[in-house]
């Protein structure tokens, strides 16, 4: 389909410089693949507690010639030699906190994936802005210095961690000068690379250079031998291997508009599930952010979930049934489930489909849960961007600077996403050599029934899914403008298993935001929903930034959520 509209470019991500970053690439002629890619390295710079540029990158591009709407993965494989037994002791199974998370940094790969499929620049181009911050430094803000600090403790027994992320054995300050000059290294000798390849051979040479550099290179090699000295399993076979794959976006109906998701090796999924499950609801007779709008919000909800236990994830193969999830007759029979009188006490039975199984994982989560506590997995930002060709970018890069041990002189941190897998046989996320975790951390889109594209993401762990599905809510079916559908106050569910270990799971509690009416809160509790108010400053809010691009009005609006 040829896609002629014209659009006003912008930029938006889950931080104002970075956001800056990716208007400025715009406005000196790049396209929104390069201004994101901008972006997300600069995010790795600018909140690199929360998001490595060793980690991973879920990201999703609307080519705006033909109007299809791809997604590249970004995350990372085990490794071929893990041995998933070290998981498994008697009863109980736990994937620990350290080195033996690692699976294969997936983040830069996908970066250039995007450029060279769709972007106009080099790696260097749009990597160099990312490098003088972290060269230069900048003034720490207020989500680094409360990561830092929430964190000091798993920062502190890594040595380059602590020297990084806690300078001179202290949290970072809010204001305080920060500089990552090993980080930067590590960037401008990729940049280096390509530079030198693409002056000899052109800019294809040139990604090709910046990518063989981090995984086949002098970096690649420090990464492997690193993660090996410390007692982790990946190869230089691993990272030589891995590129990123690059397949259509799963996309359902809902109401006319068309919801655009990452496929089974995330949880992507669960937001057009959910929505496909409110569909059929006569909107219409119900007030927003009522006790009877949470409650059935929050039941499709947990229902999309506890289908999310049985069957999303790589380990159980390619044959995740998404057309039957995505079903109108699949979810009719999952709205039955909900009861406008009472709410599940614990999370619902998921599904039957014909030919496809999986098990419970409810009583190991509980078992790890109350055995071994990490506190909250707080991680993951969003970068998206449109030009003026439709073109649209949408990108959460992601994980953590205190999981795992840095590799020294790099500045890194190797992707610890195996901590979104199971060390339990047989679960739909079950840790496999060569197989991917489920990602929590993937963006989505929606194209408007009248034109419009909306690109969509942020931090929270099993809380981003719950919180799109209540904007995408606010925009397509109470009106909405993108500022007001994010402001507006929501709840987050925890009556499943959490992603992250040790897997958490708290039955029939919903955490609330107190600025929902008494009356809804109270109508809640009534139908036997477990109230756990946030606080101020809570770190597990889920944020979302987004854009909404208009051809029609000619405007493209960008809000970023309060909650960063």
């Amino acid at each position: 389909m040829e896609c002629a509209a014209t659009f006003e470019p912008a930029a938006a991500a889950g931080h104002p410089l970075a956001s800056a970053i990716g208007a400025e690439i715009l406005d000196e002629g790049g396209n929104a693949v390069d201004a994101g890619v901008a972006m997300g390295i600069a995010l790795s710079v600018l909140e690199s507690v929360q998001v490595q540029f060793s980690g991973v990158a879920a990201i999703m591009v609307r080519d705006g010639t033909t109007g299809r709407v791809i997604t590249i993965a970004g995350l990372g494989p085990w490794p071929g030699a893990t041995d998933t037994t070290a998981f498994r002791q008697g009863s109980r199974s736990y994937i620990p906190q350290g080195i033996r998370r690692t699976v294969v940094p997936a983040a830069p790969d996908a970066w250039i994936t995007a450029l060279r499929l769709y972007g106009t620049l080099s790696f260097a181009d749009v990597a160099m802005p990312a490098i003088r911050l972290a060269k230069e430094g900048f003034p720490a803000h207020k989500s680094l210095s409360d990561l830092s600090r929430h964190y000091a403790r798993y920062l502190r027994p890594y040595p380059d961690n602590a020297r990084i992320w806690l300078p001179d054995g202290e949290p970072i300050q809010i204001g305080q000068h920060f500089v990552q000059a090993e980080l930067a290294s590590t960037l401008q000798f990729l940049a280096d690379e390509d530079r030198a390849a693409s002056a000899r051979n052109g800019r294809e040479a040139g990604l090709t250079a910046a990518r063989d550099a981090f995984y086949i290179g002098d970096i690649g090699k420090a990464i492997v031998n690193h993660v090996q000295a410390e007692g982790g399993w990946l190869s230089h076979n691993d990272m030589s291997a891995y590129r990123s794959p690059v397949e259509d976006a799963i996309a359902s109906k809902f109401n006319g508009h068309t919801i655009l998701s990452c496929g089974p090796w995330s949880q992507g999924a669960v937001v057009p599930m959910t929505l496909k499950i409110l569909e059929n609801l006569d909107f219409s007779s119900i007030e927003h952010n009522s006790g009877e709008y949470l409650h059935a919000v929050t039941e499709a909800i947990k229902l999309a979930y506890s289908d999310r236990e049985k069957f999303l994830g790589e380990s159980l193969g390619s044959n995740a049934p998404i057309e039957q999830l995505l079903s109108a007759a699949y979810a009719a029979e999952r709205l039955d489930l909900i009861d406008p009188d009472r709410a599940w006490p614990t999370m619902p039975p998921p599904g039957d489909i014909p030919g496809h199984g999986g098990v419970s994982s409810i009583k190991s989560s509980t078992q790890t849960a109350t055995a071994i506590n990490h506190g909250p997995q707080v991680d993951t930002s969003i970068c998206c961007a449109v030009d003026r060709d439709g073109t649209v970018f949408a990108a959460t890069p992601s994980d953590q600077a205190f999981a795992s041990p840095a590799v020294p002189g790099l500045g890194i941190v190797v992707s610890t996403r195996g901590a979104q897998s199971y060390g339990l046989a047989g679960h739909a996320a079950t840790a496999l050599p060569g197989k991917r975790p489920r990602l929590t951390a993937v963006p989505t889109m929606a194209l408007t029934k009248s034109g419009g594209i909306i690109a969509a993401g942020g931090p929270g762990a099993d809380g981003q899914p719950q919180a799109l599905v209540q904007v995408l809510l606010n925009c397509l079916v109470f009106g909405m403008d993108l500022n007001e559908a994010i402001k507006q106050p929501r709840v987050r569910s925890l009556s499943f298993p959490a992603s992250h270990e040790p897997h958490a799971y708290f039955a029939g509690v919903l955490e609330v935001d107190k600025e929902l009416s008494s009356e809804a809160l109270q109508q809640l509790a009534n139908l036997g929903h477990r109230l756990s108010p946030n606080e101020d400053g809570d770190l597990e809010q889920a944020a979302v930034c987004a854009l909404l691009a208009d051809p029609i009005a000619g405007a493209t609006i960008t809000a970023r959520d309060p909650r960063f």
